[in-house]
């Protein structure tokens, strides 16, 4: 065996059992959760006839980024998410799906299990202050998918997920510096740092994953543009509440829809009609999940089963 290969080998099984070791003190629903999750990729990768190489590879990556959040020290997920870094750098020109498979599955099989710590209590100063920060942010990734392959966009969009991992972790690590008070400015009152972000990243990595070409930029428009301006539609109009979720306004849910169908239009066209009124019904529904994450799960589900059927391109 040539030293390169041999040196990769030796990466991949010390970072497997690294993160077996974690996992011994893991409950019987993180471990379920974790299984569940591995061998979801790995069907869906032997679905696509890939190397049984590759599907091992998917599976140590799985453990790796599951540690990253499903460690209780904040110490120990900074050295997770080290492992994970060299993970993605050591797979940067390997098959796109296959790293944002690993990241996706990953982390989700870290968090899917716990209940929402969403509070009621809302903040309309910070709320709106989230709310431009998710805007932008919507922006710039929209940008990217419409000015760059969706190879290399989706490649970004995972470094910059991770980025965004680094930042709660840090800000956790050194509580006291400026840098942490500022991420902290940004999370509602009671909930786990970085709780949204990560639920937002999910469900971004969830569309770049499993969707191609203009309903990749249709889907974020209704995540990244539509949530925001409900939001800031909803607490400044308020008026009546929708019948099936009384934390949500008519006007946040009219805007999801308007702002939705008027930007995903130009890329989509009539398919625009639907997709918002999905998306809008969507996001206003009670669940445990946060409703940036349900509404990409939702849409990612009835878009491919569209294309099954042949009732979308």
């Amino acid at each position: 065996m040539e030293p390169m290969a041999f040196a990769t080998l030796a990466f991949y099984v010390s970072a497997a059992l690294l993160s077996l070791n974690r996992m011994r003190s893991y409950n019987g629903k993180q471990l379920t959760s974790l299984l569940f999750f591995v061998l979801l990729g790995i069907v869906i990768f032997f679905g696509e006839g890939l190397s049984v190489q590759y599907m091992a590879m998917l599976a140590v990556g799985i453990l790796i980024f599951n540690c990253v959040l499903g460690s209780d020290s904040p110490s120990h997920r900074l050295f997770y998410l080290a492992i994970g870094t060299l993970y993605v750098l050591a797979n940067i020109l390997s098959y796109t799906n296959f790293l944002l498979q690993s990241v996706l599955f990953g982390i989700m099989s870290s968090v899917i299990y716990k209940e929402s710590t969403r509070t009621g209590f809302v903040e309309k100063q910070k709320e709106e202050k989230r709310d431009v920060l998710h805007f932008f942010v919507g922006i710039l990734l929209i940008s990217i998918f419409f000015a760059f392959r969706e190879s290399t966009a989706s490649l970004i969009l995972m470094l910059l997920v991770i980025f965004t991992i680094y930042a709660i972790v840090l800000s956790e690590v050194y509580k006291k510096s400026a840098f942490s008070m500022f991420v902290y400015s940004f999370e509602r009152r009671g909930s786990i740092l970085g709780h949204g972000a990560v639920w937002l990243a999910l469900g971004s990595m969830l569309v770049a994953s499993f969707l191609s070409g203009p309903f990749v930029i249709a889907t974020l428009i209704a995540i990244f543009i539509g949530d925001p301006i409900a939001t800031f539609v909803g607490l400044r109009l308020k008026g009546p509440r929708l019948p099936y979720n009384r934390k949500k306004s008519v006007s946040g849910s009219l805007a999801y829809f308007a702002t939705t169908l008027a930007l995903s239009y130009p890329f989509i066209g009539a398919y625009s009609l639907p997709l918002s009124l999905i998306a809008a019904f969507s996001e206003g529904l009670d669940v445990r999940m946060d409703d940036n994450f349900t509404v990409a799960f939702i849409l990612v589900v009835i878009i491919l089963i569209a294309r099954h059927t042949g009732l979308a391109y």
